[in-house]
């Protein structure tokens, strides 16, 4: 297996934990104010991420630190953003948007980074975007009666572009950054910002409310420590189409754990959506290429 597939099944992993943190979050958001669901995701994962990089004996000096800074301010716009428009909008308009993200990537990659985008890219991102359509279904191209909140349209499109320079500020850092410190630098920022937001609607958790914030975090950290070591070793654009799992991952956690029978829109998107990934994955190149 080549370093690129190896950075491919890393992001494969990412989206699972991704799907996890959303699920729990879900299921936070039933007592808890989500601001404390966004502030618990950041402080675990800055105590997790800290530990790693110690571990290492990694050394946080860097000469690009204002880039390793912005990719924090970049992540914490992508988590503001993305929660604004969960809880202005119904899931599915807020998932579609936000899963616009691979498209922005591509774009953007494809200008500040100079990536070559290939054939193969541009098939799984037209799959994956098809898929998380039919998944989600948006009452504004489906013809649904139901009015969409303008300012949760903006944030969903704004998470979207925020997440996307966020993929490329990680891809152009771990060049000359070890991933496990760029990785640091996202609680680093999110945290302190996460806590003032949440402290106005601060609630005392219950132990079960407890146990679903540190799970958030811990998933989180998972998920924010293999999408950094997986977009090392990828381009942008074919990394972050692997994303789109997520929305497959979703739906059987919807199925599982809060009884929500999938149609045959959403098993005929999940099967766009994985066949893109599985796109993505035949798709690396062959030559090994050397990590960070």
């Amino acid at each position: 297996m080549t370093e690129e597939q190896r950075g491919l099944w890393l992001l494969v992993g990412a989206a699972f934990w991704f799907s996890v943190m959303s699920s729990l979050v879900k299921l936070a958001g039933r007592e808890l104010p989500m601001g404390m669901a966004m502030f618990a995701r950041s402080l675990v994962t800055l105590v997790l991420s800290y530990g790693v990089v110690r571990a290492q004996g990694l050394s946080l000096r860097s000469q690009e630190k204002r880039l390793l800074v912005l990719r924090g301010v970049f992540g914490l716009g992508g988590i503001v953003c993305f929660f604004y428009a969960i809880l202005s909008m119904p899931m599915a308009e807020a998932t579609v948007l936000h899963f616009m993200n691979p498209l922005f990537t591509t774009l953007l990659a494809a200008f500040v980074l100079k990536e070559r985008i290939r054939v193969s890219v541009i098939l799984g991102l037209a799959l994956g975007f098809t898929g998380t359509l039919l998944v989600a279904r948006p009452a504004f191209l489906f013809g649904a009666s139901l009015a969409l909140a303008r300012a949760g349209v903006l944030a969903g499109l704004g998470g979207a572009i925020f997440s996307a320079c966020a993929y490329v500020t990680i891809r152009r850092v771990t060049r000359t950054h070890h991933p496990d410190v760029v990785a640091l630098y996202f609680p680093m920022v999110a945290a302190p910002a996460t806590f003032l937001f949440a402290l106005p609607r601060w609630t005392w958790p219950s132990p079960r409310g407890w146990l679903l914030l540190l799970a958030i975090g811990c998933v989180t950290h998972m998920g924010q420590l293999w999408m950094t070591r997986g977009l090392a070793r990828t381009s942008a654009g074919r990394g972050t189409s692997i994303g789109y799992l997520q929305i497959g991952f979703a739906s059987l956690w919807g199925l599982v754990f809060f009884g929500e029978r999938p149609n045959g829109w959403t098993l005929g998107g999940t099967s766009l959506v994985v066949i893109a990934a599985l796109v993505a994955l035949r798709s690396a190149p062959k030559e090994e290429k050397p990590a960070p």
